[in-house]
């Protein structure tokens, strides 16, 4: 068996996409010969571990001003990112791997993860949805560690099920340099291959792992699960959201980075318009940061939510029973198609919904999440036409049963290189 430590197992994460694609890779991984001695997980790879010495002061040095830049823009998220790097020992930029990488060797600094790569065959890296800043401590952990790897303790590499979506200039650099060095690049979808394969030859375009799973329930065991509690609705009225009903998912979206930017007076006009529609509306909360956003139309309607702890079956069936889905999520896109069901969908803090989209050969429409009343009219439309006559998609489940196979070249490397 080839001994594999896996970075970046989202599973712990309040994510329902990020639960059932990290457990689907854990099986594609163990499937096609591969162990997991060591497993770094989303959580950890985000808290700053700190080791106050010369490089690491004089690498903060810069951040002092970045805090307070930062404040004066009433940006908390950057001035708090820029906060928690200070004297955190993953550097900040790719000109300070090297000198990184050396003190973590030639100290107690990034033990665990150090240890975990000398004693594996390969480092399988799930990227996901994270390859798009290089403000985010995690999606640098996985670019150093992947350095490390590779440059510094002879190990095998692989940057798995993920989109590339490069939003700065420091991200740009570590792909252009790290990704060459890895044993295999595996996008999730085409639109990062086609964006970037300028900048690894190494490349190979996949589906998602997500795809693969088939647990699907119906609505009557939804509606038994329900009942006796297997399944919790959080409720916002004192109707019992009945499955069996015709009913419509409306999810949140990744782009809301600072609750500032939330649309829920926007969320709240199409709700009120689906609700003269169907007899239901469903809200997905499958990520933690849509609590902000869809609480309050919850609030306000009385409409019942599918929280953030929900079973990944009960997750995925939820959606794939519905009549329509409305969202900018990722992974309900895919649960969506799953079961037939109509999308309309929004624009993401990535290329990734155009990139699922093309993976089902939809041609539809991708709407912005900022400009929603004003498509207001062209969203319900379409909800309308797709309600009563959804049979453009129908095609959907058979498109994901011939595809999902697929998943499995994201542990190619694995299948090819058994010990």
């Amino acid at each position: 068996m080839t001994e594999v430590y896996f970075v970046n197992d989202t599973s712990s994460g309040l994510n329902w996409g990020s639960q059932a694609t990290t457990r689907c890779l854990r099986s594609l991984i163990e499937d096609n010969g591969g162990t997991i001695t060591e497993t770094s997980y989303k959580s950890s790879l985000r808290l700053p571990e700190r080791k106050y010495n010369r490089q690491t002061i004089t690498h903060s040095t810069g951040l002092f001003q970045e805090i307070v830049i930062n404040a004066i823009r009433r940006d908390p998220v950057a001035a708090y990112r820029s906060l928690n790097s200070i004297g955190d020992i993953i550097p900040r930029s790719y000109d300070q791997f090297d000198e990184f990488a050396q003190m973590v060797l030639n100290s107690s600094a990034f033990t665990r993860e150090v240890r975990a790569i000398e004693s594996s065959d390969v480092v399988i890296i799930n990227g996901e949805g994270l390859v798009y800043s290089s403000d985010d401590r995690c999606t640098r952990s996985l670019f150093f560690i992947a350095y490390l790897a590779k440059k510094y303790l002879n190990t095998n590499c692989v940057m798995t099920n993920h989109t590339l979506d490069i939003s700065d200039e420091k991200l740009h650099k570590l792909v252009e340099n790290i990704y060459p060095m890895l044993d295999d690049v595996v996008f999730r979808e085409p639109v990062s291959a086609r964006k970037y394969n300028h900048l690894c030859s190494n490349h190979s375009v996949s589906v998602d792992p997500g795809f693969a799973y088939d647990n699907i329930m119906d609505s009557d065991q939804l509606k038994r699960d329900i009942q006796t509690d297997k399944l919790n609705i959080r409720p916002y009225s004192r109707a019992i959201f009945n499955p069996s009903e015709s009913y419509v998912c409306v999810a949140g979206n990744s782009i809301y980075s600072t609750k500032s930017e939330y649309k829920a007076e926007d969320y709240l006009n199409i709700c009120k318009e689906l609700q003269k529609m169907t007899q239901n509306v469903l809200l997905v909360i499958s990520a933690e940061a849509d609590e902000n956003l869809l609480v309050p139309v919850a609030e306000k309607l009385k409409l019942p939510i599918a929280g953030l702890h929900t079973s990944i079956p009960h997750s995925i069936s939820l959606v794939a029973n519905a009549d329509l889905y409305v969202g900018g999520r990722y992974h309900p896109t895919i649960f969506a198609a799953k079961g037939g069901i109509p999308i309309i969908p929004f624009e993401a803090n990535t290329h990734k919904i155009q990139g699922v989209l093309e993976i089902l050969e939809l041609d539809i429409d991708i709407f912005n999440p900022f400009k929603i009343n004003d498509n207001l009219s062209s969203i319900l439309s379409l909800a309308e036409r797709y309600l009563s006559d959804p049979s453009e998609f129908r095609y959907l489940p058979q498109k994901i049963e011939n595809i999902a196979g697929n998943s499995k070249t994201n542990v190619n490397y694995i299948r090819d290189h058994r010990n």
